[in-house]
């Protein structure tokens, strides 16, 4: 498809191409703005991996409901601001009640079972209160807008100078109030779901989407301290499970054409890689095992936590290599990347860096967490991570 613009809005859109692997999407969008990216040495290191961000229109709840049939979507902990103003508008006493004690200070036992835990739709709550009827306007003011998607390029500014490529889980899961469906990223398969079952090319479904860039800050490639060129003497630790391998697979495009400027050695680059199945969910596996082969990547490590009777994740691969990883550690310019889940799986990989630490460099607990945070301000330690 032609890459098409809006200069007066500002917004970029287009998509060119999609490939779907299960519950994992990966999309290349163009951009007409051949200036979006600035080519100069200087700046690659803070361009290589911004944030895109996709916002989300007013309508987009809404809009998903009504052509999703029964599909609902995620939504936050509704505040007791709008539980008190659906109150106020029941003409159920049974129902004003019940919505009024939720939304009141003595009600925190009731309002963690009924809403924080069971998460329920507003649509869930109608259904629930079916006497409640307020007023539109005063409803809208009292709802949270929806919040931009952030999502990591994909791909390098060398590789890909008119594109950005992203990629992301479509998310489902199940609460005590049903099965939710994630806003964004179910909104985008059914945008794709025409290119997704071969009904149309790219080309042909001319699909626009609104979005936005933003810079990564310090999560880029190494560069020198001294004129910001990229460093290939500095040795990269990249652990990015699941979609967090997706600026990374950018970080390696980039390396690869700097190699070959360069025409010189280069410091060792692992990644350690995670996802359920080898068949299932290995993002970018052509591209990540040519990056080893060609010597771009220098230690690929892959764990499939379904693959075996006994889940193994990537802080286990860490732990199994502990000798090494704290070997490379100790590189005076090492940079340690972490991309994904922060719920768990960062804290996990930290705590595991720990225990390498005290494990094989002997230093205590104290010792090896002061190491770590002089790497974080030194910015040789930087996470990008979502819950």
């Amino acid at each position: 498809m032609q890459a098409m613009a809006d200069p007066s809005q500002g917004s970029l859109y287009c998509l060119h191409g999609v490939s779907h692997m299960f519950r994992c999407v990966a999309l290349t969008v163009v951009l007409s703005c051949s200036d979006i990216f600035c080519h100069g040495d200087m700046l690659l290191s803070s361009i290589v991996c911004p944030r895109l961000l996709l916002q989300a229109m007013s309508s987009l709840e809404s809009s998903i409901q009504e052509h999703s049939g029964s599909n609902k979507c995620s939504v936050s902990v509704y505040r007791k601001s709008l539980l008190r103003l659906l109150g106020e508008h029941c003409s159920s006493q049974e129902d004003k009640q019940r919505l009024l004690h939720l939304s009141s200070i003595g009600s925190r036992q009731d309002y963690n079972t009924d809403i924080k835990a069971a998460q329920p739709s507003l649509l869930d709550l109608f259904h629930q209160f079916p006497s409640c009827q307020p007023p539109l306007a005063a409803l809208l003011d009292c709802l949270p807008p929806l919040a931009p998607r952030m999502y990591s390029v994909s791909c390098s500014p060398l590789e890909k100078p008119h594109a950005v490529q992203v990629a992301f889980s479509v998310v489902k899961y199940a609460t005590p109030a049903g099965v939710r469906h994630g806003v964004a990223t179910n909104w985008l398969q059914q945008l794709c779901k025409p290119v997704i079952d071969g009904r149309v090319t790219a080309a042909e479904a001319r699909i626009r989407l609104p979005l936005y860039l933003r810079q990564g800050g310090s999560f880029g490639p190494p560069t020198k301290a001294d004129s910001g060129l990229p460093d290939l003497a500095a040795p990269m630790l990249m652990i990015g499970p699941g979609t967090g391998v997706a600026p990374f697979r950018g970080f390696l495009q980039q390396r690869q054409h700097q190699i070959a400027d360069h025409k010189g050695d280069a410091a060792p680059a692992w990644l350690y890689f995670g996802c359920r199945q080898a068949h299932e969910d290995f993002l970018y596996e052509e591209d990540l095992k040519g990056f080893e082969s060609d010597g771009v990547l220098t230690k690929l490590r892959v764990a499939f936590s379904r693959a075996q009777s006994s889940k193994v994740y990537v802080q286990d691969l860490l732990r199994q290599d502990a000798e090494d990883v704290y070997e490379l550690l100790q590189h005076p310019s090492v940079h340690v990347y972490v991309c994904g889940d922060g719920a768990s799986m960062a804290k996990d990989v930290h705590a595991v860096l720990i225990s390498i630490l005290e494990s094989v460099g002997s230093l205590s607990t104290s010792d090896a967490t002061a190491f770590l945070a002089a790497m974080t301000k030194q910015q040789r330690y930087v996470r990008d991570i979502w819950s």
